[in-house]
């Protein structure tokens, strides 16, 4: 009788992030509270292909990636949904080069950093096709995102595809911006992938954990100094965490309604699977709407 009615507690929901500052919505919610550690554990991962990596073999049951990232998961069977759009890219990613690389056809026989497998891989397809440049042009040199200051110091790069918080301190560097996401804003997106498994048996850990997005969307915006102050320690001193943010365009409730529920995703991920599979196609078509998910959003508390 003493079993009866008894059960081990529902583990909580692991969610993996790089340092984006676009994922930082999720540790202010945790670090104000707003999360319950006992629904949701922020797993915190060095880079894109680390927490993409994690998400592919089971280690955390919904991860933050960009668009392109989380269509690269759909080569093959998919077992997870997007249910949810953090935020655009405005300028947030960057080419820096050398003061001496004046325009992006200056490129040609230059040594690119770049993330291979993560979304750097998909900003570089767009700079030679904006270039008019082929890979051939160009030597890749793969670095994840710990490593591109120290590359870039170093000279073993003439140029490298980063994001905040390592763009300002290339730029502190004197390095010169030959492009950022501002001129393909549209493309890139961060979303909240979770798998199928996750929505199936801890819909309202999800729920929270969407609502927390968007709790503390509206606190950023509200009292953005707090915010940066909060998450400071995962994302560096708080003056480069506003400067990072001002390049980003936070996605609140009534924003996912539009993508996610009125459909203005899918041109979106239509167009981004057409670059990232572009030589890998033959002939397949991305059923996009089966691969998003609107409940989390659509049920949103205001």
């Amino acid at each position: 009788m003493g079993l009866a009615g008894c059960s081990e507690p529902e583990p909580p929901l692991k969610v993996g992030t790089y340092p984006w500052p676009g994922f930082a919505t999720l540790n202010y919610a945790k670090a104000s509270g707003m999360t319950d550690p006992r629904h949701l554990t922020l797993m915190e991962f060095g880079s894109a292909r680390e927490a993409m990596a994690a998400f592919r073999s089971g280690v955390v049951d919904a991860a933050g990636m960009t668009l392109d990232e989380a269509l690269t998961l759909t080569n093959g069977k998919h077992d997870f949904r997007i249910v949810m759009v953090f935020d655009f890219s405005a300028g947030a990613d960057v080419l820096l080069a050398r003061p001496s690389i004046t325009t992006l056809r200056d490129l040609r026989g230059k040594r690119v950093g770049v993330e291979a497998g993560a979304e750097g891989d998909y900003i570089l397809r767009r700079i030679l096709e904006i270039a008019r440049l082929q890979l051939e042009d160009i030597q890749v040199i793969d670095l994840p995102l710990d490593r591109h200051l120290e590359a870039y110091r170093k000279k073993e790069v003439d140029a490298v595809i980063t994001f905040d918080p390592v763009r300002i301190q290339i730029l502190s560097t004197g390095a010169r911006e030959l492009f950022s996401t501002r001129s393909i804003a549209s493309e890139i997106m961060d979303v909240l992938v979770a798998r199928e498994e996750a929505i199936k048996t801890r819909p309202r850990a999800i729920s929270e954990l969407v609502n927390a997005h968007f709790e503390a969307v509206e606190r950023i915006r509200a009292q953005p100094g707090t915010a940066a102050q909060e998450v400071a320690p995962r994302f560096g001193p708080p003056g480069e965490v506003l400067e990072a943010w001002r390049l980003i365009e936070f996605q609140g409730r009534i924003a996912n309604q539009r993508l996610l529920s009125g459909g203005g995703i899918l041109p979106v991920m239509e167009r981004v699977h057409a670059v990232v599979f572009r030589t890998r196609l033959q002939g397949r078509k991305l059923d996009a709407a089966s691969l998003v998910d609107d409940r989390f959003v659509r049920s949103a508390q205001p």
